[in-house]
């Protein structure tokens, strides 16, 4: 692999001994450069945190700005349509909704698949392509609150790789009692990633066991053995190495954030 883009920040003073102020600073600054353009902006507005404050954050440049929110209905447990439409009151926004029925979910999601241009393995993809649709109609741009939880640890894998070192510090044995019995439930898939990833000892193998759907060897049993170049799945985790000296000082958390 070669890196062909090298990070930088951006420019402005910072507050000493302030790093909540420094980091809204820099969000200020992001969503102000991502709303300069010569075409209709909006944003993908769910129920949450994130892309309810980045709302808040783009009225400070102007709007009103067109919010658009997909949903399932009252019937199912994880439906936004209504805190986001709260969220739109508050703010200002002019709100857009659709309403996704599971039929029209399962005749769709073939197609969808089909247009993909590498696997996905989220349901997600669905409603996004949906109420992209739905706001092509309207703007070109939208933005919309992917990423927080990437850098701040708002998925239950960071949670994992928080107390992973407890796990590692348990007797091999009690680790391996524990194992056995998580492998043999018939779901909990992410629990059973999390026992056989985090017990991995070389740092950046674990981060690319955690980061991984499914172990390696799994992955490669899929293929004819001609057919994955030798050592692939070391790839990755030799491009890592470089971050080594940058999470020096980092604890496991920040560490598994900077891969």
């Amino acid at each position: 692999m070669v890196q062909l883009y090298h990070p930088s920040l951006l420019k402005f003073r910072r507050v000493q001994n302030r790093p909540g102020r420094n980091c809204l600073n820099w969000y200020k600054a992001a969503v102000r450069r991502h709303l300069l353009s010569d075409v209709p902006v909006g944003i993908l507005l769910s129920g949450g945190l994130d892309s309810g404050l980045l709302l808040a954050l783009m009225n400070e440049q102007g709007g009103p700005w067109p919010a658009y929110t997909i949903g399932y209905g009252s019937a199912f447990e994880d439906d936004e349509l209504v805190d986001a439409a709260e969220t739109a009151s508050i703010l200002g926004a002019k709100h857009v909704t659709v309403k996704l029925e599971r039929g029209e979910f399962e005749r769709s999601l073939p197609a969808i698949v089909k247009s993909l241009e590498e696997p996905i393995a989220a349901s997600s993809i669905v409603p996004m392509y949906f109420i992209s649709q739905r706001a092509r109609r309207d703007v070109k741009v939208a933005l919309f609150g992917q990423g927080p939880d990437e850098l701040f640890g708002g998925y239950k894998r960071h949670l994992g790789v928080h107390y992973g070192n407890m796990w590692r510090n348990l007797p091999a044995g009690v680790r391996s009692m524990v194992g056995f019995a998580v492998n043999r439930l018939p779901r909990n898939e992410t629990l059973k990633r999390g026992v056989h990833s985090l017990g991995t000892s070389d740092r950046l193998k674990r981060y690319q066991d955690v980061f991984s759907l499914a172990p390696a060897d799994t992955v490669g049993a899929l293929f004819r053995d001609d057919v994955l170049p030798d050592q692939q799945d070391h790839e990755l985790v030799d491009y890592w190495r470089a971050l080594l000296p940058q999470m020096k000082y980092t604890d496991e958390l920040g560490g598994f954030s900077a891969a």
